[in-house]
């Protein structure tokens, strides 16, 4: 009788635990909006994923892959009207992104210094390209160059040597994205990111894994954000397993792995050991090696880290599937599987984590990945 009433007072206990309602809650989410030239269906998606966003309901969204700052711009519009506070690479402080002028000789030479490839430096890096390498695979382009014209790579401006190997597929793309010098907004963002936040965004700013003053072709990092009523919040796009050997030939690393773990361990010692409860957000890159849920994660190794410094990810543990998956429309590179986007938690309790813009709509996918959201509680 002893035992039963002891079980019974277990069985209490754990249920009012787990039916206490939150108090305070936030809907978050993620999405890589593969806003690339690279990507089939640019055009179109451009023009419907920044409706598509601003009318979920969620209060504090990481977006990952937004390059351009055109696209950047019309996705703060669409989300100033829903109220939404916005900050990325680009802003100067939260909700501050203007880069309008006045007169015609200042917005010409804001012209000629905000085209990312607006340089006499990038001549000799594409007779570099020629004569060396000529009729290259992309990844075998990408090796060639940074093997036969590195000096050329290293005398070019960050942001060029970024949106060449984002924006170019041919001539035209290449002049209309890189060297946009008919365009309101001309800015090329290197680290992709853009926050934006329902509740007030008390501060943000980005840091880069890599210091800036050494040439990489992505640099990686992340938008550090205090949001009110939720915390810490890290929007990010970790190193991609683009290759199994060397491609940044400017850093220490032997392979993208190497530099994946290097920036898991950089959040951890940052924020794990600092910052108490916090969340990171955004396409990591990596996820778990699951035959039954028929997900091949990338870097699986690399995931494990993440829970060795405490951290759950709310839709992977309830058995979540893949989101870099292969009936996307705009998927052409994978067989299999993967779940690459998360939302960290560190013990905060949640509810609802799902998949999002998994439907097509005119036809195509918004992205190549499929979104995350997820209700978490802040009592």
């Amino acid at each position: 009788m002893k035992l039963l009433d002891e079980l019974r007072c277990i069985f209490l206990i754990i249920f009012c635990v787990h039916a206490k309602k939150c108090s305070k809650k936030a809907s978050l989410a993620t999405f890589n909006t593969g806003l690339t030239p690279r990507l089939s269906e640019y055009e179109v998606r451009r023009k419907m994923i920044p409706a598509a966003v601003t009318s979920l309901n969620a209060d504090v969204i990481c977006l990952q892959e937004l390059w351009f700052e055109d696209d950047i711009q019309r996705m703060v519009e669409a989300a100033a009207n829903e109220k939404f506070d916005s900050y990325s690479p680009l802003h100067s402080a939260v909700n501050s992104i203007s880069t309008e002028t006045s007169s015609f000789w200042t917005r010409t030479l804001s012209a000629i210094s905000d085209a990312p490839c607006l340089t006499w430096r990038l001549l000799p890096f594409i007779t570099c390209k020629l004569w060396y390498c000529r009729g290259k695979g992309k990844m075998g382009l990408l090796q060639c160059m940074m093997k036969n014209c590195l000096s050329y790579v290293n005398a070019m401006p960050q942001e060029c040597l970024s949106c060449i190997a984002i924006g170019y597929t041919n001539p035209s793309t290449g002049i209309g994205r890189c060297v946009p010098l008919f365009h309101k907004y001309r800015r090329f963002n290197i680290q992709g990111l853009l926050l934006l936040s329902k509740m007030k965004i008390t501060s943000a700013r980005t840091h880069t894994f890599i210091d800036k003053k050494v040439k990489e072709i992505l640099p990686r990092g992340y938008i550090e954000a205090e949001v009110e009523g939720v915390g810490t919040v890290i929007c990010t796009h970790l190193t991609t397993n683009f290759s199994s050997t060397k491609y940044e030939y400017n850093l220490k690393y032997s392979n993208p792995k190497q530099q994946h773990a290097d920036e898991i361990t950089h959040l951890c010692e940052k924020f794990k050991y600092r910052h108490g409860k916090h969340i990171i957000m955004g396409d990591l890159n990596t996820g778990p090696l699951s035959e039954k849920r028929d997900l091949w994660g990338d870097f699986p190794s690399n995931y494990k880290m993440f829970h060795k410094c405490g951290y759950t990810s709310s839709y992977e543990e309830n058995n979540g599937t893949c989101t870099y998956c292969t009936d996307n429309s705009i998927v052409n590179n994978t067989s299999r599987g993967k779940l690459l986007d998360h939302i960290l938690l560190t013990g905060q309790s949640y509810k609802n984590p799902k998949r999002i813009f998994t439907r097509r709509r005119k036809g195509t996918n918004l992205s190549d990945h499929y979104g995350i959201q997820v209700d978490v509680c802040f009592d």
